[in-house]
């Protein structure tokens, strides 16, 4: 069986991601430089386009320096209001 996890965790991890890499300084292409991939990976995983692998998750914290929780952490605050995510 093939399961896609739901638009509302890539949405999750795509809205994360932006954020940890832009408190750290890191353009899309340093943070890309840092894990070996291409800069348009990183932005297909930021706009939520693209499943990340459990291997991709944990170069993204290794790279960013956080913890691979910390990229699919909920927002304390709910959804965020950008984005029209989907109730698991």
């Amino acid at each position: 069986m093939n399961r896609a996890p739901s638009q509302a965790l890539r949405l999750r991890l795509a809205d994360n991601l932006k954020a940890l890499r832009k408190a750290r300084g890191y353009r899309q292409k340093d943070l890309a430089e840092r894990i070996g991939v291409h800069k348009t990976f990183i932005g297909n995983i930021e706009q939520g386009t693209v499943n990340a692998t459990l291997a991709t998750l944990e170069a993204l914290a290794n790279g960013l320096g956080c913890f691979e929780e910390d990229l699919l952490r909920r927002k304390r605050n709910g959804t965020n209001p950008m984005r029209e995510e989907v109730q698991p």
